[in-house]
């Protein structure tokens, strides 16, 4: 114990001097390691540090490309967006009933006839602007949808109340009749409803 002591306080080459063949070995062993852990933890240390600042950075890097880009795309879609709820406007206003009376009504239309040509003009300009449910969102799409249901149904209900010797007059007044029951045109709180969206949009 008192021989494990005394070369605990000597120096390296002391211990060296005292031990034997075998200790040296192992003595040398102990130092080389840990001179190689007093290199290697360091450098250890700052290479992580250097790489995860590296990883921060290019990662910064990297999500500012993607708001750029996500932003860049934005503005180039944006005239395309723009363009399908003008397309969805105007298509809310041709199938206005108002409107289509005055596109489709002959006098030599009775009401019947006008009615199924009204609904068919609605089914057409549906088809026609399908296409703008890419770049709206889904809630307007809806209420667009709607709108046009209500209107079939207006269209539907009036023509139900007409025979083949009423004139189209007679039909459209029926429509206006069930109309009233509405507060606004379903078509007029469609085109209103676009507005909204894309007040929202460009604010």
């Amino acid at each position: 114990m008192f021989n494990y002591f005394f070369k605990l306080v000597l120096s390296k080459h002391q211990i060296l001097a005292l031990c034997s063949p075998i200790e040296v070995i192992n003595i040398l062993n102990m130092i080389g390691m840990a001179d190689i852990l007093k290199i290697t933890i360091p450098s250890l240390i700052v290479f992580l540090t250097a790489y995860y600042l590296l990883k921060k950075f290019f990662d910064g890097i990297i999500t500012l490309k993607e708001i750029k880009r996500a932003s860049k795309k934005s503005k180039q879609s944006l005239p395309l967006k723009l363009q399908a709820y003008e397309r969805l406007a105007l298509y809310c206003e041709r199938i206005k009933i108002s409107n289509l009376s005055l596109r489709l009504n002959s006098s030599d239309d009775n009401a019947i006839a006008m009615a199924n040509a009204m609904l068919i003009s609605i089914q057409m300009e549906y088809e026609h602007n399908l296409a703008q449910q890419i770049y709206v969102s889904d809630k307007l799409w809806q209420i667009v949808n709607l709108a046009k249901i209500q209107t079939i149904a207006i269209i539907t209900e009036a023509k139900e109340r007409c025979n083949n010797y009423d004139s189209s007059d007679k039909l459209m007044s029926e429509c206006e009749k069930l109309l009233l029951e509405f507060k606004k045109d379903p078509m007029d709180s469609a085109i209103s409803a676009i507005k909204e969206e894309v007040s929202v949009m460009l604010n």
